[in-house]
């Protein structure tokens, strides 16, 4: 249960991929944003396998490294909040362009800054040494870290692409 939360809240929290989501379905609609969608679910659901896979055992061996990703996360949370609420609310769109496909969202995970310290906080928090096998319980982490953001990240999309710009806001 803890853990769903966990997902949930990181999937509803402000970050790269909800703002690439959001513009994709702003931009061209549900339909032909859905394929980004998909990539942003499933490069999570990979990164949440195999980061805590690798890391998490490296965590639970120094607790001091801990202590510096979230503390590092913490800081760059910060500055996303910065840049999100002093940023202009309006997005332009192009015309004619596509939005960012399956494997281009999926990819875009591993450069995410937010994906990075959502994997590597669920690596400390969840994994345990007591809990056995390591690849278990990475798949544990993996394969419901996707779930929560299928409903969440296509809040606000529209069937219909909208004109040529259009205004939008981010909660915090």
């Amino acid at each position: 249960m803890a853990f769903l939360l966990f997902a949930v809240v990181a999937a509803v929290t402000p970050g790269p991929s909800n703002i690439m989501l959001t513009a994709a379905g702003a931009h061209v609609g549900v339909l032909k944003g859905f394929p980004c969608l998909l990539g942003v679910t499933t490069g999570m659901g990979l990164m949440m396998f195999l980061i805590p896979l690798g890391l998490g055992s490296l965590v639970l061996k120094h607790p001091l490294l801990l202590k510096a990703l979230n503390w590092g996360g913490a800081a760059v949370l910060l500055w996303l909040s910065w840049k999100i609420a002093t940023s202009s609310s309006r997005i332009e769109s192009i015309p004619g362009t596509n939005p960012v496909g399956y494997v281009g969202a999926a990819v875009f995970q591993w450069v995410n800054p937010k994906s990075w310290l959502v994997s590597a906080s669920a690596a400390g928090t969840f994994l345990s040494p007591e809990a056995g096998s390591p690849i278990l319980q990475a798949a544990c982490l993996g394969g419901p870290s996707c779930s929560p953001r299928c409903p969440v990240a296509s809040y606000g999309w529209r069937s219909e692409p909208p004109s040529s710009t259009c205004s939008t806001s981010v909660a915090a």
